[in-house]
């Protein structure tokens, strides 16, 4: 079965959503079956923007353990995170 899991993070300055995508996909992790925007807050007080993503995850033979999705998320947060974005 696919796990929807969510993802929130302040975006880094001047940084396009197009980039952020991409930094995600070129983890090139198989389990991760689409990405999809679902929330943008702009937070005019401290003038940054926070982004919510969600991840679809499936595996392609059986079913993803809670080890594993969490394995799965981290790798994305970490890129994130490397790219200049800070988590929620």
């Amino acid at each position: 079965p696919m796990v929807m899991r969510d993802i929130s993070f302040w975006q880094k300055p001047e940084s396009y959503y197009s980039e952020i995508l991409s930094v995600i996909q070129q983890l090139k992790l198989p389990e991760l079956v689409s990405i999809e925007l679902s929330d943008r807050y702009t937070d005019k007080e401290q003038n940054r923007v926070s982004l919510t993503m969600s991840l679809k995850l499936q595996g392609a033979d059986r079913t993803l353990t809670q080890a594993e999705i969490n394995d799965l998320l981290t790798k994305v947060s970490g890129a994130l995170t490397s790219t200049g974005h800070s988590l929620r």
